[in-house]
């Protein structure tokens, strides 16, 4: 007997109709397997809607593994692929048609050819042939490809040993891309054995890409020799010595003195490059032409940001949140210069975790540089904690779990991540026989990205194979109405009760147009990736932003009705806001534009969910069976016909399976138009005399003769 009860069917015609299921099942209150079916239909599964479609290219892909998927293109992603000489300059790929110009274009064939070729024919008579379908297919899979660089891995001083570190320019193995990999992998990499002279880092550059200028100059020699600056023995000038030292912290650009204590024979505590800049140079290379002596000194020290901000959030949440927030002055001038910027120690980015809370974003960047920065005059409390965060920062940055230290040698070049991987050096002697010279430059990200990408493109391969195409309908979104609004008229009053019905006029179709389908898939998808991360995780193996598209994918797969695949994207939404009742929270987004049924399954799937571990916490596993025996069960009060049959099998087939970091996920954006779909239907249609019906946006409430 079928166990869905409402099942969605996807016919031909690309009309969505409700299947209703009926079962002479009994219940088994303990464990859900098969439930007694309503065979009250309700009026919203029993209507016909008719849904806009557009003809796209359906690509079925065997990719490594022998794992097997299908893909849907549509028109214009194949179209603005076309390089057709005449279609496209060669080799640059810059088309000489804008695609936007074949909006509403279908497509009427395509065909694999006998020589693996993919031919494709568009409603306007138009023909594009890829040559390569397998890289067509890779690019559908994975939208970096062939242009992803390798996975960012933080590392602590023990996982970074010196073979890993190091690439010998002499031997037969040594390979630029390995250098440029473990550069964008882990932030730094030595290259050993190069000559030794003041020539070499230039044309390695000029092999490379292009140097980043300053008011350093392209190049800049950071040469130290004896009888300078200050003794080795203390890290603090000593009275007397100030203005000679200062003098001489510089070198000579262009005919101007730029000045730094980096000029010098002192400690530098670990750091980026030029954190005043915006944007601040990506990579920093430092050749060494000549070591300071053995046993004299001046030896190199790196550590991993990254690993560093990790330790602070595990170990010290609050001291990461506030050098993380705090936008601190970053300054450096002198004579001829002068740079600011204010910006925060560890930099996040707000698109991969929760937008007003920096504890759940990836780490971007570093902008640690302590003889530069300045904290802003905060509230008392603020001000302690800022500074006891800067010293937790900096005492685990010099860790020896975390600062890698050792001594560079003559002809090594020492490459780092300057926006990621701080880099220092301990002081050395300033005796007659000391000597250190480094020379060095800046690069940014696009030049060693754009060498890497080229010498690896005999190298970046798809493993995916086209094996069946076909031209098939799919849904899409409805056609966005043209409305001109005018958003800079306002209302007359200032309170509520002074409302005209001119007034309801003029925000009606503002509140329309802000509320429109489209507008609201967009804002419950960002509540959705706002849990992307390791902060939603909790111990599970994905986080809650993987765990709602793979309740979702099961759902849609299943051939589940849109507001069952709707609500199974969305259901967890509220997890981390209100973790008990979290179930209302996507419930009440959703209420208006889902049956009563649907909204009530979601707001209670919590409890249905409690059926697999309760028992496990100390609580009552069969606490869903309330409803059933007449208990209220909880503020919602007695479930809709069908609605407790529907919540179990809802969590027994999408919801708690959903925790697989194996199984494969649709991709977020083929559920767009299912979110506007759903969206567009009026609100509370299943219930005309809602008194919500009109609440806020003024649509659809009817007169006061019609709701009487």
């Amino acid at each position: 007997m079928p166990s869905m009860l409402f099942q969605m069917g996807r016919s031909s015609s690309r009309l969505y109709r409700m299947q209703h299921y009926t079962s002479s099942r009994v219940l088994n209150s303990t464990s859900f397997k098969s439930v007694a079916r309503s065979t009250t239909p309700y009026s919203s599964f029993s209507t016909v809607r008719e849904v806009p479609t557009a003809k796209f290219l359906e690509l079925s892909i065997e990719s490594e593994g022998n794992s097997s998927t299908t893909r849907l293109c549509h028109p214009l992603f194949l179209r603005e692929r076309d390089q057709n000489p005449l279609m496209s300059q060669q080799p640059t790929g810059q088309r000489y048609f804008e695609p936007t110009d074949y909006v509403g274009v279908g497509l009427k064939d395509a065909n694999l050819c006998s020589n693996n070729e993919l031919s494709v024919t568009f409603d306007d008579g138009h023909v594009t042939t890829f040559k390569d379908p397998s890289a067509l297919a890779a690019e559908v899979l994975d939208p970096t490809f062939p242009h992803k660089m390798p996975a960012v891995q933080d590392w602590s001083a023990k996982q970074m040993p010196k073979d890993k570190l190091y690439f010998d320019y002499t031997s037969e193995d040594y390979k630029l891309r390995d250098v440029l990999s473990q550069i964008a992998s882990h932030g730094a990499a030595v290259i050993s054995n190069t000559p030794a002279n003041g020539e070499f880092l230039e044309g390695f550059c000029a092999d490379v890409g292009f140097v980043r200028n300053t008011n350093w100059g392209y190049f800049f020699s950071v040469k130290s020799e004896g009888d300078d600056f200050i003794s080795s023995d203390n890290d603090v000038l000593k009275e007397g010595t100030v203005t000679s030292a200062a003098e001489n912290m510089a070198q000579q650009v262009d005919g101007e003195k730029q000045t730094d204590i980096a000029y010098s024979n002192m400690k530098l505590m670990l750091h980026v490059d030029n954190p005043y800049r915006d944007p601040y140079p990506q990579y920093q290379l430092l050749h060494c032409v000549q070591a300071a002596p053995p046993g004299k000194g001046g030896e190199s020290i790196i550590a991993d940001g990254f690993h560093a901000a990790e330790i602070l959030r595990r170990d010290f949440p609050a001291m990461f949140n506030i050098l993380a927030t705090t936008k601190m002055r970053v300054q450096y001038k002198d004579a001829t210069t002068e740079q600011i910027r204010f910006v925060p120690c560890i930099e996040t980015d707000p698109t991969t975790g929760d937008p007003c809370d920096p504890s759940t974003q990836t780490v971007k960047k570093i902008a640690s540089s302590s003889r530069l920065d300045y904290c802003p005059n905060l509230p008392p409390a603020e001000a302690q904690l800022f500074y006891e965060a800067k010293q937790k920062w900096l005492q685990t940055i010099h860790s020896p779990e975390v600062a890698l230290s050792w001594r560079l040698n003559d002809g090594d070049m020492l490459i780092v991540d300057n926006g990621r991987v701080m880099h220092g050096r301990e002081a050395f002697e300033n005796d007659a026989t000391t000597t250190r010279h480094l020379e060095g430059c800046y690069m940014d990200r696009d030049s060693l990205f754009s060498s890497y990408l080229v010498l690896g493109r005999d190298e970046q391969k798809s493993t995916a194979e086209v094996t069946a195409v076909r031209v098939v309908d799919a849904p899409v979104a409805a056609p966005v109405e043209k409305t001109k609004l005018d958003n800079s008229a306002k209302v007359e009053f200032n309170s509520l009760a002074e409302c005209t019905k001119e007034d309801m006029d003029l925000m009606t179709p503002l509140y329309a147009a802000a509320t429109s389908p489209t507008r609201l898939t967009q804002r419950a998808l960002g509540l959705l990736k706002a849990q992307k991360g390791g902060h939603s995780e909790l111990g599970a193996k994905i986080d809650l932003y993987q765990h709602g598209v793979q309740t979702a994918t099961r759902a849609y797969r299943d051939g589940a009705s849109d507001e069952m695949v709707a609500c199974a994207l969305l259901h967890d939404i509220g997890e981390l806001l209100s973790p008990s009742n979290h179930g209302d929270v996507a419930a009440g987004i959703l209420r208006p534009y889902i049956s009563q049924a649907m909204w009530w399954t979601l707001a209670n799937h919590e409890v249905f969910q409690g059926h697999y571990y309760y028992e496990h916490a100390g609580l009552d596993p069969n606490a869903r069976d309330r409803w059933l025996e007449g208990k209220d069960g909880g503020h919602m009060g007695a479930a809709p016909e069908g609605a407790w049959e529907l919540c179990a099998e809802f969590c027994e087939k999408y919801d708690a399976p959903s925790f697989d970091p194996e199984y494969q996920n649709m991709e977020l954006e083929e559920f767009v138009p299912i979110l506007e779909r759903v969206f567009s239907k009026e609100g509370f249609w299943d219930d005309a005399q809602n008194a919500k019906k009109g609440a806020v946006t003024g649509a659809g409430a009817g007169s006061k003769e019609e709701s009487a």
